[in-house]
């Protein structure tokens, strides 16, 4: 529509389960469920739910495997706050900022914790910079 190549739309929750895509349902419970129409979060599907009640969870790594796509770009993260479970650990947050050049993500302070995020990208060697709800993870320029 826009004249983009290599661009792919996924129907499908991301997932945070290292290679494991799942099936997954929506739960409208995000916030207290005051913001359904506009937050949802994403659980295991219950083995005997419907197809219709479920969608396909997908994790980063099984995403740029499939397309064989070898760092992102930008990668623009709004998740409701399933971010916790993607940059729970060190080794987690250290193995998506190597195959990304730019991360824009929404941390949601009710899901995550803001400064175990920001020591986390610290001690990789990232900068990070805060405009509005969206916090920006980049590695720094150097000359020479």
């Amino acid at each position: 529509m826009n004249d983009f190549h290599d661009v792919y739309f996924i129907e499908g929750g991301l997932w945070y389960r290292g290679y494991r895509d799942e099936l997954l349902q929506m739960n409208g419970e995000f916030r207290g469920g005051t913001e359904k129409e506009l937050s949802f979060s994403l659980s295991q599907s219950i083995y005997n739910q419907s197809q219709q009640e479920s969608i396909q969870g997908y994790s980063i790594s099984s995403i740029l495997d499939k397309f064989s796509v070898k760092e992102i770009d930008l990668f623009k993260i709004d998740i409701e706050g399933a971010e916790a479970h993607l940059f729970d650990t060190y080794e987690n947050t250290l193995a998506i900022l190597k195959k990304t050049k730019v991360l824009a993500i929404e941390l949601h302070d009710e899901s995550i914790d803001r400064f175990k995020f920001t020591s986390f990208i610290e001690k990789a060697g990232y900068h990070h910079i805060t405009f509005g709800e969206v916090t920006y993870v980049y590695m720094p320029f150097k000359s020479g």
